[in-house]
This record gives structure tokens, C-alpha cells and sequence, in this order.
């Protein structure tokens, strides 16, 4: 017969583990020491550290997308999720012209290599 148990120590810690036969009256005893280690090398995600403005928002329709990344895909869609507007680029800027879209609330998505970020954006 094999009993066992699981632990999950946060801190270092040592076990000390004590067995008995019933029948036959023979124990044993085992000392286990665990060590945990913190982690400290663990640095922000790329995904944390992505961002982009829209400006001037509300815009008329005419809007700049600015980042401090490269942005490879920008994307815009309605409130019904239709999507209006999809570009390129390799640099930190981009222009977008929906002026003749509908007054109303537009969803901008921005994607780079690592991440993709969403930000509304107001047309009046």
C-alpha cells in the first residue's frame, strides 16, 4: 500500500515524514527539505509595454495613429463590428481618413509583431 500527498510550498520549508506498520510495529522517518527560489528575472511583457494614441480624438473623421512600437496592421470597425478601414505600415505613424463614414463610435485596433491593442475612437 502507497500513500501520498502533494504539497506546494510558496516559502522554503522542510518536511519531516513518519511512517508505522500496524502489524508489524517497524517506522521510519524521512526529512525532506525544499527550497524555493523567487523569480527575479521576470520582465514586462512586450504586449505591457506596447502603446499607441489616437489623436485628435474626437476627430471629424481625420485621425493620426501614433505608436512607440512599429505597428504592422491597423484596423477600424463600426459598433457592429464591421470593419471599415485596414492598412499597413512599418513606422510609428499612420493617417486615416472616415470622414465619410456616420458620426458615431469607432473601435481602432493595432497590431505589432507581439501584441494587439484596441482604443475607441469618437467621430463627430
Amino acid at each position: 500500500m502507497q500513500n501520498t500527498a502533494e504539497v506546494q510550498p510558496t516559502v522554503s520549508t522542510v518536511y519531516t515524514i513518519s511512517t508505522t506498520n500496524t502489524v508489524t510495529g517497524c517506522s521510519a522517518l524521512k526529512t525532506i527539505s525544499i527550497t524555493v527560489r523567487p523569480c527575479t528575472s521576470i520582465n514586462k511583457s512586450s504586449a505591457e509595454q506596447f502603446n499607441f494614441n489616437i489623436y485628435p480624438n474626437p476627430s471629424d473623421g481625420v485621425f493620426m495613429i501614433e505608436s512607440d512600437a512599429p505597428i504592422f496592421i491597423i484596423k477600424v470597425y463600426n459598433q457592429l463590428g464591421m470593419l471599415l478601414y485596414q492598412g499597413l505600415t512599418e513606422n510609428g505613424k499612420h493617417n486615416i481618413d472616415l470622414s465619410n463614414q456616420a458620426n458615431g463610435i469607432y473601435f481602432v485596433e493595432v497590431q505589432n509583431k507581439n501584441s494587439l491593442k484596441t482604443q475607441k475612437l469618437i467621430k463627430w
